[in-house]
């Protein structure tokens, strides 16, 4: 069995059985990684776009950046699920050679997700993810972020205070090679950017 290893500086090195794989990552509103990228579509109504990242250029100019991948970003999506509540405020998939490679979402106050008083126990529970697997990410953009990766599946979340003071959380899994690409592309816009403006 593989384990996920977290080396705390001060504290022995601690192993954590995660039993998450990309084959046995969740349904989540109706998606699962390495599922179609039609067969998203087909369920979701929306045909996938390419995906940029922009950035700023001289005077008020954006510049846009192909990033490799293809997404689909919805609001208000309802679908029945076991495993998170049925409506998320915004979603979004995220799609390598045709398939699916990253779910993002995120969820409001009325959320079990976010209610959870000890979200990581929440997830063990519900992902079979040891508490212990979970680390703070110095890459993370959130305060409070955090991140697990089992098995070639990354997964962050963070509990944030919306603009009008209420608790809401956002939510991803991802296939963590791939990801790497589209992280790897992002950078590569960056830096091409920053030598051209």
């Amino acid at each position: 069995m593989l384990a996920f290893v977290i080396s705390v500086p001060g504290q022995p090195r601690v192993a954590s059985p995660c039993t998450m794989t990309i084959a046995k990552s969740p349904t989540l509103f109706g998606f699962k990684l390495g599922m179609s990228q039609a067969e998203s579509e087909k369920i979701t109504g929306r045909t996938a776009k390419e995906d940029y990242i922009l950035l700023k250029g001289s005077g008020d100019r954006f510049v846009q950046y192909p990033t490799g991948n293809m997404s689909i970003t919805i609001f208000n999506f309802e679908h029945d699920s076991t495993v998170v509540d049925a409506t998320a405020e915004s979603l979004s998939l995220s799609f390598m050679d045709g398939k699916l490679f990253e779910i993002f979402f995120s969820l409001n106050s009325t959320s079990d997700w976010v209610k959870a008083t000890d979200t990581a126990a929440f997830f063990q529970k519900k992902f079979g993810i040891p508490a212990g697997a979970w680390f703070d990410d110095p890459k993370n953009r959130e305060e409070g972020e955090r991140t697990a990766s089992c098995n070639g599946v990354t997964i962050d979340f963070a509990t944030l205070t919306s603009t009008s003071g209420t608790p809401m959380m956002r939510f991803t899994i991802s296939e963590t090679t791939v990801r790497a690409r589209v992280d790897a592309a992002r950078e590569a816009a960056k830096e091409k950017h920053n030598r051209n403006n």
